[in-house]
């Protein structure tokens, strides 16, 4: 009996990984408003809320991001505990369910979906990155 929803898993998986970015953006903002650049800014007399968001932040979003789609393993074993904690038939219960019947072909194949999943948002993850930062599309 199902008694969880898919949509409660995704609220789940967003409250697991927004603290960690929102975390990593804060720390590479506060680094990156130290730099040279930041200073040279304000001595050319470009108001505040420009150089935090076309400098600080775009500097600062590139590190945030990487490691927000690194975080994919920690995600996914997040997604296998509210799946088990919510009984939701989802890609863990067929994971674990092919386990107990040792059902190589089913391991094989949800392996393989989660892998793909995880090389597809690697590459979004350096699509977004040379769009937001010049310097990566230029090398």
């Amino acid at each position: 009996m199902e008694t969880g929803s898919p949509l409660l898993v995704l609220i789940g998986l967003v409250l697991i990984t927004f603290g960690q970015v929102m975390f990593m953006m804060r720390v590479g903002i506060e680094d990156e408003r130290n730099e040279d650049y930041v200073f040279t800014a304000r001595a050319k007399g470009l108001p505040e809320h420009e150089i935090r968001d076309r400098h600080v932040a775009r500097n600062a979003l590139a590190p945030a991001i990487a490691g927000s789609f690194l975080a994919l393993p920690t995600i996914l074993a997040g997604m296998v505990i509210i799946e088990f904690g919510l009984e939701v038939r989802g890609l863990s219960w067929a994971f674990f369910s092919a386990v107990e019947t040792q059902d190589i072909p089913t391991i094989m194949g949800v392996l393989v979906v989660l892998g793909v999943i995880g090389i597809v948002l690697r590459v979004v993850a350096d699509v977004v990155i040379a769009y937001l930062d010049p310097r990566q599309r230029h090398r």
